[in-house]
């Protein structure tokens, strides 16, 4: 199990990506251990396929039929139990974006299955805030804003004394 939550957590960075892909592993291997005729085609984007074919390439998906829903069951809790780095950001960043900094933040931070949770707040302008365990910490451009408005609002004055 330890080999199948590495090979899952290894390139996944977000909670919807996690959840997403444990999900389908699960329709795809009660497809292919329970289905009638497990040849017919699943309608799999080609990333998935490609992802599948890792899977069973190391052999993490030989499992027997009666080990398939105790497996996935570990696999939903172990998704649970998994903390997770809220970041917001204005914006919808892509996916590759996702991936980089997911990457880096792995690399900076020491924790090997770091996951982020991603949210949208355009309210943000700029930059992002994060939370962690309860802590949040904002790096956007409205906090910089707020922080600094008085001066911003002073050197607007120099410029139009009488408003």
């Amino acid at each position: 199990m330890n080999n199948l939550w590495q090979k899952i957590i290894t390139n996944t960075y977000t909670v919807k990506t996690l959840k997403n892909r444990v999900r389908f592993l699960r329709s795809y291997l009660n497809r292919a251990k329970f289905d009638q005729n497990p040849n017919k085609e699943q309608n799999l984007s080609p990333e998935e396929l490609i992802w599948i074919e890792s899977l069973a390439e190391e052999h993490l998906l030989d499992v027997d039929t009666k080990s398939v829903s105790p497996m996935m069951d570990e696999l939903d809790e172990m998704v649970e139990k998994t903390e997770a780095l809220t970041v917001y950001f204005p914006f919808d960043p892509p996916s590759e974006e996702i991936d980089t900094l997911g990457s880096w933040m792995r690399s900076n931070f020491g924790k090997s299955e770091l996951i982020m949770d991603i949210k949208y707040d355009p309210a943000l302008i700029g930059g992002c805030a994060l939370v962690w365990k309860g802590l949040y910490r904002d790096f956007s451009v409205r906090k910089k804003i707020q922080d600094e408005k008085q001066q911003i609002l002073d050197s607007f004055r120099k410029y139009a004394p009488n408003s």
